[in-house]
Parts: C-alpha cells; structure tokens; sequence
C-alpha cells in the first residue's frame, strides 16, 4: 500500500489505520522529504510564491514540512502505536537543470488551483516572483548554469 499521509489534515487517524491494516508482524515503510531547509527545490519556490500570493496555500492546509525531521516523523509514528522505529537520512543531488527548465517545469506540473492563483498577478509581479525565485536558486547554481539542489529523504520503518 503507498499512501502520502502528509497530506491528511489528521495524519494519526490515518496512521493508526495503516497499523490496523497490517498483520500483528507487520512492518510500516514510510519515505518522506527532509524539512524545507533541507530540500530547497520546493522551498526556493514556495517561500517566494507565499510572499506574492498569501493565501497561495489554502488556510488549513496541513504544514508539508510537519515530519520533515526525525523527530518529529519518530513521535508522529511513536503516537499511532508502532514499535522499533528506525529512521534513515539519506541526501543525494538532484539537477532540475537550467533556472528556466526549473521554472518552466514548476508552470507546467503546478495545479490548476495554485496555477488560476499565480496567473492573476498582474505580468509585472509575475516577473518580480520569477526573479525572487532565481535570486533563491544563486546558492545552488553551478558556473555552468546548472542548478543543483541538496535533496533529504528519510526512511522510515515500523513494527506493528
């Protein structure tokens, strides 16, 4: 079964449904993206877009960073009931190329909520966004133009 229990506003109500889910010897797999610091692909956009468009992430909304930690991902599963937690941190580099690749890519896979919301900035802050988006990228831009950004997993795994 792969479920993203991320994006539950009530992640221990789906978690303690997973564990009912599994046999008494059963084993819980959980992979997750390190906090926003820790994988600036998603960060270097998202905290430009919340500064032109507020309400860019609809109130409620759960926090997608909330188990981006150890710790917090440890006592999230540790609530749901599951034993013998170990979790593993693994970074690696991941390119989404050129800064217009990046950006391109982010205009064309956006969804359509978030995209209706970014197209009713007028062309001038639309550009002022692009622009903070790539003064973002600078710290992981190669000479060659190339963006290469840290990316955290981590894996977790759980007894029943």
């Amino acid at each position: 079964m792969s479920v993203c229990f991320v994006f539950f506003p009530n992640a221990q109500k789906a978690l303690k449904n997973m564990r009912n889910s599994l046999k008494k010897t059963g084993t819980l797999g959980v992979s997750v993206h390190g906090h926003k610091d820790k994988v600036p692909f998603f960060s270097n956009i998202s905290d430009a877009v919340t500064e032109f468009i507020p309400d860019y992430v609809p109130p409620g909304s759960p926090d997608m960073d909330r188990f981006g930690t150890k710790l917090a991902l440890h006592n999230e599963i540790r609530k749901a009931g599951f034993s013998k937690i170990s979790i593993k941190d693994f970074t690696f580099n991941y390119s989404p190329g050129k800064f217009e690749d990046y950006w391109k890519n982010y205009i064309k896979y956006i969804a359509k909520p978030l995209k209706e919301k970014l197209n009713s900035l007028d062309i001038s802050k639309r550009k002022e966004l692009k622009h903070a988006i790539k003064q973002n990228t600078i710290p992981y831009t190669k000479k060659n133009g190339d963006i290469v950004f840290p990316w955290q997993v981590l894996i977790l795994t759980a007894k029943y």
